[in-house]
């Protein structure tokens, strides 16, 4: 029955798309401008169009698969909703296309918001005041805005019947005053009130003021490791230590000692660590450029630009996007003139770079190239996909290599980064950013792991969410449909199949492409005994993780591909962790 329900979402996923596309090609705008012309009365017009799209079977069919959605989730008795974080929030009422037309109103702060959108990319910020968010699509547990939501403590949850959201959107209007109570999935309720009666624990920033503290002192990965960790000697903090050789340029993950690489690579390098003795997973290698490579760049750009940094940061949120593009286009051409101009510094770390990885794979020379900020990954502060990534670089490029690194050290001025850094009162000069060269992966699905369940806190339950293709389709949720979701049960070790994907594309391996998916070719779909096995062993990856990787034993928010190669060599590929945000 779940394979039935997955296909009939991707059916009604894809006709959505197809009736969208239908509505653009008619310029509302152009098309009553015509009527004018012609004499045609406006409303003859829209009833044409109207009629036009309803008309085309695939509309019809979008019909039959709504009807049928409904018919099925009956059948398994599943809820109407999608809880990505529980609360009970009073605040206004406003409704948008998305959060990004919220941001662009530039609308009061004064008063706490809920917010009713019509879809999300998964990557938004949340924005400051906001306490509620009603999503009209489901979204993956794990991405990006996921995350943020639940640290932000705003109740959000994905109404997954349009009818439902449809109705809510009719009852009010921007500004009426509701109450939002979002705590179980059978019953989700928002009513109109006629003033605010509580003020909610959501949204206390006295209780997270430490969450917001950034840590801006060296990083240092000499801590005694437990059980499958080799101990190493405790690396010496010399934070003035001035350069004396390449390591001071950029850093491996076989390196006993390293600093200012942000707490992302320190993760790595410990899974690195860990997948060495392990024999459940792989960590590719990587190496780190560290943050004072960037302030030394930074400070040179600035001498010429420090009045477009100035201008940046008084931009309101509603211009933010087209000037913050702005500004990184400019950092990153400062930065190719440097190195068409032969900067010894530029030319050390691209050399270095091609010295480690044209040495490990002849067959796969593509890079990832990552952030790794002081504002992300740590405890408490996930800044999940604040800064930008690349993937599918070509190693042999070295103008693309730089490239991209360039951009990586200008994504702490994205609308994003920016917009989170005010919300938390975080000067612009505490920012840093290392950046990661990871080798790439050339995976059939991805995966997420947490290893406490996000939506109950049930520490019993591994959560596990799968997507074809590379991570973005997860971090992302870029697109309608749902990943394959999975409950690993760690004291009995059995796996509950909560849902099979119902996403029409993936982003290709090599290409980073985007392409439809044939599920009839994918074991994740037509082989429940491959599932299992799957789910299984991700959720012992998951519990060898979250014991080995500090002394604290936190739980793990975790990303990672799989290869199949065939047998007992299929790779498991686990790529980043961070604390999870509860």
């Amino acid at each position: 029955m779940l394979q039935i329900k997955s296909i009939i979402e991707r059916g009604n996923n894809i006709s959505i798309e197809i009736c969208s596309n239908l509505e653009h090609l008619f310029d509302l705008d152009n098309l009553i401008y015509l009527g004018n012309k012609l004499k045609i009365n406006q409303r003859a017009v829209l009833v044409f169009v109207e009629s036009f799209i309803r008309s085309n079977i695939i509309f019809q069919f979008s019909k039959c698969c709504d009807l049928l959605m409904t018919i099925i989730r009956d059948y398994l008795n599943l809820p109407p909703y999608n809880i990505i974080n529980k609360g009970s929030v009073q605040g206004e009422f406003y409704y948008f296309e998305n959060i990004d037309a919220y941001n662009k109103q530039n609308i009061s702060e004064n008063n706490e918001k809920i917010l009713f959108i019509e879809n999300s990319d998964g990557t938004e910020e949340v924005p400051k005041n906001v306490i509620g968010i009603v999503l009209n699509q489901d979204l993956s547990q794990l991405s990006h805005i996921s995350i943020r939501v639940r640290q932000h403590k705003a109740a959000f949850c994905c109404v997954l019947d349009p009818k439902i959201f449809k109705n809510y959107i009719s009852k009010f209007k921007n500004r009426d005053l509701v109450a939002f109570e979002c705590q179980n999935e059978s019953n989700i309720t928002v009513n109109k009130i006629d003033k605010i009666t509580k003020k909610i624990k959501n949204n206390e920033k006295d209780e997270n003021k430490n969450n917001n503290k950034v840590t801006t002192k060296d990083n240092n990965n000499g801590k005694k490791k437990k059980k499958i960790i080799k101990k190493t000697k405790k690396a010496k903090n010399k934070e003035n230590e001035k350069a004396k050789d390449k390591n001071d340029l950029i850093y491996s993950v076989k390196d006993k000692d390293i600093l200012k690489t942000g707490s992302k690579f320190e993760k790595i390098k410990t899974l690195y660590d860990i997948s060495e003795n392990s024999g459940l997973f792989t960590t590719p290698f990587a190496l780190c450029i560290p943050s004072n490579i960037y302030d030394h760049f930074f400070n040179l750009f600035l001498t010429e630009n420090q009045g477009n940094l100035t201008k940046l940061e008084n931009t309101e949120i509603k211009d933010l996007d087209s000037e913050s593009e702005n500004f990184r286009n400019i950092f990153v051409d400062y930065i190719m003139r440097l190195y068409e101009q032969n900067d010894s510094k530029i030319n050390s770390i691209l050399d270095t770079i091609s010295s480690h990885f044209s040495s490990l794979s002849k067959n796969n020379n593509l890079l990832a190239i990552r952030s790794s900020s002081n504002l992300e990954d740590n405890s408490g502060q996930a800044g999940a996909g604040l800064f930008d990534s690349y993937l599918n670089i070509d190693l042999n490029n070295k103008n693309d290599v730089i490239k991209h690194i360039a951009k990586v050290w200008a994504s702490i001025f994205n609308s994003r980064a920016i917009i989170n850094r005010r919300n938390l009162n975080i000067e612009t000069k505490l920012a840093k950013m290392s950046v990661i060269i990871m080798q790439m992966t050339e995976p059939d699905f991805c995966y997420v792991i947490h290893t406490i369940n996000p939506i109950s806190g049930n520490k019993n339950e591994v959560y596990i969410e799968l997507a074809i293709g590379l991570g973005e389709t997860l971090a992302q949720s870029n697109q309608k449909g749902a990943p394959y979701r999975l409950i690993y049960n760690r004291k009995e070790g059995t796996l509950n199949i909560l849902n099979l994907s119902s996403y029409c594309y993936e982003m290709e391996r090599k290409t980073s492409k985007i392409k439809m998916i044939e599920y009839r070719n994918e074991d994740l779909t037509k082989s429940e005994d491959f599932i299992n096995e799957v789910g299984k062993r991700l959720g012992k990856i998951g519990m060898m993780i979250e014991e080995n990787i500090s002394d604290e034993k936190v739980g793990q928010d975790i990303e990672g591909n799989y290869m199949k190669i065939g047998g007992e060599n299929d790779n498991y590929y686990i790529v980043q962790t961070r604390p999870e945000i509860a």
